[in-house]
């Protein structure tokens, strides 16, 4: 396997078991703080619907990752290696995309690199 879909499946994982460990903090908080018994996440409809929520976490985390990845374009905290923004604007780019290290969303910008399988590089000051 290439190391950059490694990369990728890396950060999907990560995003993942962040949303899953969040989803696991309400499960702890309804036992402790409101008294629900734990044999009502043990069902079949809880599991599955813990499951779309991780998807549909997972998706809105990509979501806002790119909405990141195209303000740091527009503001010209991301830059791309000798290709125009009208390129960029068509998503066809393969070069190298550097990262200022003034970006306020850098760790969005970088997740959404990598799960876009691109290469980067966080730029030195």
């Amino acid at each position: 396997m290439k190391a950059a879909t490694v990369d990728m499946l890396r950060a999907y994982l990560l995003t993942a078991s962040v949303a899953a460990s969040l989803m696991e903090l309400v499960v702890l908080i309804a036992i402790v703080v409101f008294g629900c018994s734990e044999e009502t996440f043990q069902t079949t409809a809880f599991r599955l619907t813990v499951m779309l929520i991780l998807l549909a976490a997972v998706l809105a985390i990509r979501q806002i990752a790119a909405a990141a990845f195209q303000s740091a374009v527009a503001n010209r905290y991301a830059a791309f290696s000798g290709v125009s923004s009208e390129t960029v604007a068509a998503q066809t780019v393969t070069e190298t995309v550097s990262i200022s290290p003034t970006c306020p969303g850098r760790l969005l910008v970088v997740l959404h690199l990598r799960l876009s399988r691109r290469l980067f590089e966080l730029a030195e000051r």
